[in-house]
């Protein structure tokens, strides 16, 4: 599939692909994407020596898909996909139509989370007489068969 770029609007200098990809066209690089804190891509901009970090979603629908008033709505991924940032994937949406789209995979993920934090704490065992601790047992022992004597 061929890979179609336009410049970003406020940015002369950059462009962004409807593949999700972001370029300096001065370099003509391809930027490094950075994974924030709520599973979206970003990009950091600069212009005029001030630097600005940008959702590439946005980035992408924007630019290939402007609206009037496009800050007023959402950008979705309809996969749920925060990674996949191609134009066919994005849409613009109300917090309604977000929830109707949100990822199982997310809600996976923090079950697994959750698995895994109580996975690593251990439960130990402890003497009545003297507060000694006797064992520790791994709250995988019955699936691993696994018990950790001290």
């Amino acid at each position: 599939m061929t890979e179609t770029r336009k410049r970003i609007r406020g940015y002369d200098n950059y462009e962004v692909s409807d593949q999700g990809n972001v370029y300096n066209t001065k370099t003509d690089k391809k930027l490094a994407l950075v994974e924030n804190s709520n599973g979206y891509k970003t990009v950091s901009l600069s212009k005029n020596g001030i630097v600005k970090t940008h959702a590439v979603h946005k980035l992408v629908l924007y630019t290939f898909n402007p609206i009037e008033n496009a800050e007023k709505f959402q950008v979705m991924h309809k996969d749920g996909n925060y990674a996949n940032n191609n134009l066919d994937n994005l849409c613009y949406g109300n917090p309604t139509d977000k929830r109707k789209l949100r990822p199982i995979p997310r809600d996976l993920k923090k079950l697994e989370n959750m698995l895994i934090d109580s996975i690593r704490n251990t439960i130990t065992q402890y003497t009545k007489e003297t507060g000694a601790e006797i064992m520790a047992i791994d709250p995988l022992a019955p699936i691993t068969k696994h018990i950790e004597y001290r």
